[in-house]
């Protein structure tokens, strides 16, 4: 009987069946990594994706943050890190991995 996936004769397994169920277990744990995940759980001394919001809660924020002996601070672009004093960290996710260039291997 041919593969449902690319129309080969395989033996008693099928290999292109395996293939795409890894793919999607793959898919599956990026997928769920990409996601906010509870305050409780964000790894220390690691830059992370930080959800705050202001102690009235009017506003809501995401910074690119790191958590250290002092706190959380987050990233201000070319000048360091500043500590996150007026904002209520509230869920975390890990920064996605940066874009490939078209062409370089």
């Amino acid at each position: 009987m041919p593969c449902t996936y690319c129309g080969d004769s395989h033996s008693a397994f099928d290999p292109c069946q395996e293939s795409i169920e890894a793919i999607k277990a793959e898919d599956h744990g990026r997928i769920k990594a990409m996601q906010w995940q509870p305050i409780e759980t964000a790894p220390f001394d690691k830059v992370v994706l930080l959800a705050v919001r202001d102690e009235p809660e009017r506003e809501r924020r995401v910074f690119v943050a790191q958590e250290d002996a002092n706190g959380w601070q987050f990233t201000t672009g070319w000048t360091g890190w500043s500590p996150l004093t007026f904002w209520v960290p509230i869920g975390w996710m890990p920064l996605p991995p940066p874009p490939s260039e078209k062409g370089k291997a």
